[in-house]
């Protein structure tokens, strides 16, 4: 967990915080979503992500376009709260991405909350915490975010209508 473009740091994210908030009161469990989840999802991400590519030789590293549905995703990730709010991580399975050099974001898990509807909220982050920073009885999330030549940090807030990124370039 937590792998960035420098590699899997030596110790996971931590936050820290001035004052004693750090109680959940969505109380955000992480859940193994059943394979149902690739068929609710499959036309949000398709519409993210768009078309796909893969390489059919690693050595030439030529594209071809890849034409996937819903059995080709995979579930990365599942977290649910007392509300019964969702999110979601699925992608394409990376282990059979056969191209050289950076990864097609395709390929990379891409997170969805699912409420009344079903709501992009970004790819190649990892939740590191849920927790009501601002002490108005609503939890927060924290992602850590890593991408090609940047890392750094997502806060969602507001019920995920709010967000403020953090992030640095090597």
């Amino acid at each position: 967990s937590f792998g960035g473009w420098c590699s899997t740091p030596a110790y996971r994210p931590i936050v820290l915080i001035n004052h004693p908030n750090y109680k959940d009161p969505s109380r955000w469990k992480s859940f193994h979503p059943d394979g149902s989840f690739k068929k609710l999802l499959f036309n949000k991400f398709k519409t993210v992500v768009g078309a796909a590519e893969n390489c059919l030789d690693e050595q030439e590293n030529n594209t071809a376009p890849y034409n996937y549905t819903a059995k080709d995703l995979i579930i990365y990730k599942g977290y649910q709260n007392k509300t019964g709010q969702k999110l979601i991580s699925i992608g394409l399975d990376s282990k059979h991405y056969h191209c050289d050099g950076p990864i097609e974001p395709a390929w990379t898990p891409h997170w969805f909350l699912i409420n009344k509807d079903i709501y992009y909220i970004g790819n190649d982050m990892s939740v590191i915490d849920a927790v009501d920073y601002d002490n108005d009885c609503k939890s927060e999330m924290i992602f850590w975010h890593s991408g090609y030549n940047e890392d750094g940090y997502i806060l969602f807030y507001n019920d995920f209508i709010k967000r403020v990124d953090y992030y640095w370039k090597y």
